[in-house]
């Protein structure tokens, strides 16, 4: 299966990590499909990786939801203010 949005690493030399991009911003989208991962980041971006105010048909935030999951620091990814469950959409921050 395929992601809604995804962004792949790719080696550079001497850094040791797969770099998926600068900086990646992914705010007010709405993701469908609950049987595919909406988002994976490959790698570890420069800067940053913010997903916010998405909605996302899956009823909670998880590894079905975005990869890497979980997110944490050192993954430079920041996964805040999204929806889940499309019937009856909760937030969570």
């Amino acid at each position: 299966m395929g992601h809604g949005r995804r962004a792949h690493g790719a080696e550079r030399k001497g850094h040791g990590a797969d770099i998926a991009g600068t900086k990646i911003l992914i705010h007010h989208n709405t993701f469908t499909n609950s049987k595919v991962r909406a988002i994976g980041i490959r790698g570890i971006p420069e800067e940053e990786a913010r997903v916010y105010n998405n909605w996302f048909a899956q009823d909670q935030p998880g590894a079905e939801v975005i990869k890497p999951w979980p997110v944490t620091p050192e993954t430079k990814v920041f996964f805040y203010n999204n929806a889940f469950d499309r019937p009856n959409p909760v937030i969570f921050k």
